[in-house]
């Protein structure tokens, strides 16, 4: 029997605000034969006590000790150490450099070494560097010394976090709420730590944490986004600027003297991947297409530019793709319209490879460097069936099977409606297409959305559908990067959307985190004695963000875009009851105003940038027709004197400032 979808939606997330889905257990809208896809990861903490001591009475006789050759990581690894440390013990510890010579393990040493050390080289201990990936985390114990390291030296910074965790409960809310313990005496624990993140590569989205204020982003292990990754090419001889997705045109620019007619769709709006059928056009097209990623590789070099091993050859953001009878018969053939950017691809690639093959070109040749094309709008779908004697998904042509130096870059804007749980009867086709290109993509790079684009303050509930399920589903197809898109444009946040980031961070490290208690630590922190009154306010905006959509006609589909300013979708006694919460918030918290001024400072930041959503929507809808004048006037006041400071971000993804609305407030 079908229950009513908006009954359905409302239960969910009551459940979400209150208990919450746990991965492995029933979800709302699950039928019973909808497979699901646990994942376990490797986290290992192996930690037992001993007798001895890091730190007795405030002194410790522990040093940090470093390679002699230190990188831009290790060194953000040492500043770390040393300023969470210092914020645990009160001490400042000494850091040692090895010497060219090296330093021996020692017995009775007693250090805490980062990084390929001639000290760890010489203890005894090993690992498995390419089988734990580059940001995963070793620590090792022998004797009295701990030995933090790495995949590679990214990694290392992310030891020091696992040590600190292990040890002193580290943990990073946000950019101005970091919790580890404090301590007089800290004892020396025997460790064995694998901790390998069940995505790879974490991209952060949100422009606020792009900034990295008190290196929030590398605290979040989410330090880069995806374009740091990728390199951006374009052909500027044609006056193109270089860029790193939605670039076939700046690739192959229709305006370039270089360019031929049968290369682009007959809108002129995307590339044409079989060149309308001509032989010599098409392999004219790669030809072109590889010169200018060679040009690319060039410009960024593998000794200063070490992280650029993807590039794309992405569509526009259209859905203007080519259908001419050469590209219609071929996705017949194929099955899917993706077919034929995989062919193009694959000939590209061969052609790139081939140029970094030469030893000519030994210099810019990057072993590891793959090319990605999207997965996405009228290309979204794999080119593969199931096939029930394999158990797995097969390609439908021969012609299709990929390199392996082509991967995909899935962006799931449709098949996944991202306000219901991953195994909602209504995600399906978005779990098996996910699960088709996990099986013939030799690698899967993902792009998924977790705003609301067309209204940045209007709260989205993103637990309904991130939560363990979502993120152990991602992590079973081995996807190699997450880029969990936010609000990119924004300098600011408010809506609970540092809760989102935040979970966003943990799960897609540990994807069988407890989300409850991490949500419910997250409130404890950030919000001391209102936790309570701060949590109300979430789970009734949690619960409204679903009805919101219902009302606005936009909750079935993938990315949401939904413009929701006007009074039919904000009743005034519902933002006047969630304004009451944050008083009853700031009454909890008025205590610290006068015992300790900087932490009342932060905690009310904290309230303040909640109040925005709830206020802008009932000062922006209502405002002085509805409103007494005392009450507009208060909040008019309230949005310049204390908001307006804060560089508040827009009102959605193409709007102007926040600001700009501020400042007509009291005209």
């Amino acid at each position: 029997m079908k229950k009513n979808t908006l009954f359905l939606l409302l239960l969910s997330a009551l459940m979400v605000g209150c208990s919450g889905p746990q991965s492995g257990g029933d979800v709302i809208g699950k039928e019973d034969d909808i497979a699901r896809y646990p994942f376990e990861g490797v986290h290992d903490f192996d930690v037992k006590e001993t007798e001895d001591y890091i730190v007795k009475n405030n002194v410790t006789d522990y040093k940090l000790l470093l390679p002699n050759a230190v990188d831009s990581y290790l060194t953000t690894a040492k500043e770390e150490f040393v300023a969470l440390f210092k914020k645990a013990t009160g001490i400042t510890i000494d850091v040692v450099n090895e010497t060219a010579a090296g330093m021996e393990h020692d017995a009775l040493g007693k250090y805490i070494s980062i990084g390929d050390t001639h000290m760890f080289s010489t203890s005894g201990l090993s690992f498995d560097k390419e089988a734990l990936g580059t940001q995963a985390v070793r620590i090792q114990t022998k004797d009295k010394t701990v030995y933090l390291n790495g995949g590679d030296t990214h990694g290392c910074i992310y030891a020091v976090y696992d040590f600190l965790e292990a040890l002193l409960h580290f943990d990073t809310y946000s950019y101005d709420c970091v919790y580890i313990d404090e301590v007089e005496n800290l004892k020396f624990y025997e460790m064995n730590i694998t901790d390998i993140p069940d995505i790879q590569i974490r991209a952060n989205s949100w422009g606020f944490i792009k900034e990295n204020p008190n290196n929030v982003a590398t605290r979040l292990r989410t330090p880069f986004d995806f374009a740091d990754y990728i390199l951006a090419v374009a052909d500027t001889e044609a006056g193109a600027t270089r860029s790193a997705i939605h670039n076939s045109l700046d690739i192959i620019p229709r305006n370039a003297p270089t360019s031929r007619p049968t290369w682009f769709s007959d809108s002129g709006d995307q590339i044409c991947y079989t060149a309308h059928g001509n032989p010599e056009d098409y392999q004219a097209l790669v030809d072109r297409s590889a010169e200018i990623i060679e040009q690319g590789l060039v410009a960024f070099d593998p000794v200063n530019y070490p992280m650029k091993n993807i590039v794309t050859f992405t569509m526009e953001d259209n859905h203007d793709i080519c259908k001419c009878e050469s590209c219609t018969a071929k996705t017949k053939m194929y099955g899917e319209q993706s077919g034929n950017v995989i062919y193009f691809c694959n000939d590209l690639m061969a052609k790139i490879r081939a140029w970094m093959d030469d030893p000519i070109n030994a210099k810019y040749n990057r072993p590891d460097f793959k090319l990605l094309f999207f997965a996405y709008n009228d290309y979204v779908n794999a080119p593969a069936h199931y096939d029930p004697e394999l158990k797995k998904n097969v390609i439908n042509h021969p012609d299709l099977v990929m390199r392996d130096d082509v991967g995909v870059y899935y962006a799931i804007s449709s098949g996944i409606n991202y306000q219901l749980s991953i195994y909602d009867k209504e995600n399906q086709e978005g779990v098996v297409n996910y699960k088709k290109w996990c099986d013939v993509a030799p690698s899967t790079y993902l792009w998924t959305y977790n705003a609301n684009f067309g209204g940045y303050l209007s709260h989205v509930n993103s637990t309904n559908f991130y939560n363990p399920d979502a993120y152990q589903f991602f992590a079973s197809g081995h996807a190699k990067l997450l880029y969990n898109q936010g609000g990119w444009n924004t300098y600011n946040l408010t809506a609970f959307q540092m809760l989102a980031i935040y979970l966003d961070a943990k799960l897609s490290w540990n994807s069988n985190l407890d989300m409850n208690k991490l949500i419910d630590g997250w409130f404890e922190h950030m919000f001391l004695d209102a936790a309570n009154d701060m949590k109300k306010l979430y789970e009734a905006e949690n619960l409204y963000s679903l009805v919101l959509l219902e009302r606005a006609g936009k909750f079935r589909g993938g990315i949401i875009n939904v413009a929701v300013g006007n009074q039919e979708f904000w009743p005034q006694q519902m933002l006047m009851k969630w304004l009451s919460f944050i008083d009853d918030a700031r009454a909890k918290v008025a205590v610290y105003e006068e015992v300790d001024p900087a932490l009342f400072k932060t905690i009310k930041e904290h309230i303040d940038l909640e109040w925005v959503s709830p206020a802008y929507f009932l000062l922006s809808l209502y405002g002085k027709d509805y409103l007494s004048a005392e009450m507009y006037y208060e909040m008019a006041n309230y949005f310049y004197y204390e908001i307006l400071p804060l560089k508040f971000f827009l009102v959605s993804e193409r709007s102007a400032p926040l600001s700009t609305w501020i400042l007509t407030l009291l005209q």
